[in-house]
């Protein structure tokens, strides 16, 4: 399985997981995400706790989902294999784009925006290639 692959396999588990535990906890629920059986990692991101009307709700969220997306895509700091550094962040980057969309909530997507430094029009981009 080669680099581009193997990334975008693991972009599509941690995307179907983020975006099906974002839109199941806005509910108030707990999300039990699946990818047609595949035992991808999974987390549950909730926020009913927050007001996501303030930036300090909205950055919380921002937060959370941060640590689920490196959790879920493997992220390690310090680790030193490029290959997994690249397919990794493309993978934490794309589920962060489904989770960000998934909430569809102007202040926590002004708060990812103001964090990443990408432009509104890369994250439509993004969004929309999904």
């Amino acid at each position: 399985m080669n680099i581009t692959k193997a990334a975008a396999t693991k972009v599509r588990q941690a995307t179907w997981t983020i975006l099906a535990a974002a839109s199941i906890s806005m509910l108030g629920s707990v999300a039990q995400a699946s990818d047609s059986g595949d035992s991808a990692p999974q987390r549950t991101v909730g926020y009913a706790d927050l007001d996501l009307t303030s930036t300090k709700g909205a950055t919380v969220l921002y937060s959370r989902l941060t640590s689920a997306a490196n959790a879920v895509c493997g992220r390690m700091v310090g680790d030193r294999d490029l290959a997994r550094i690249a397919s990794s962040k493309a993978c934490v980057d794309q589920s962060m784009v489904h989770a960000i969309t998934a909430v569809n909530d102007p202040m926590l997507t002004s708060v990812y925006l103001a964090r990443t430094g990408m432009t509104d029009q890369r994250f439509a981009t993004m969004a929309m290639n999904r």
